[in-house]
């Protein structure tokens, strides 16, 4: 398994719109992105600007691949301009529902 955690932080004016966008973007993925196996959105219930995305794909060539679906690119264009900052960590998983 191949896991991708991003921080993003909004633009507070834009948040309920990246929300919406965020979640939408999720559904996309996993019906149509192979090899995205979870995408998990959350929002800071503190600061309701930052949002967390979690994603689990097969391997890192369904990660690579899905960034070039075509809804990948439609989706950056449309949400990038509402982003403050963006910190993607990629990870490869060393165990599954806390079997190692």
């Amino acid at each position: 398994m191949y896991v991708v955690v991003e921080f993003l932080d909004a633009d507070p004016a834009q948040r309920a719109s990246l929300r919406q966008a965020l979640v939408k973007f999720a559904h996309q993925c996993l019906a149509g992105h192979g090899g995205c196996l979870t995408f998990d959105v959350a929002q800071d219930e503190l600061d309701g600007s930052a949002f967390l995305l979690y994603r689990r794909f097969e391997d890192k060539a369904a990660y690579l691949a899905s960034l070039e679906h075509a809804d990948t690119h439609a989706h950056r264009a449309e949400v990038d301009r509402w982003i403050k900052t963006r910190r993607t960590l990629t990870y490869e998983s060393l165990s599954e529902a806390g079997v190692a």
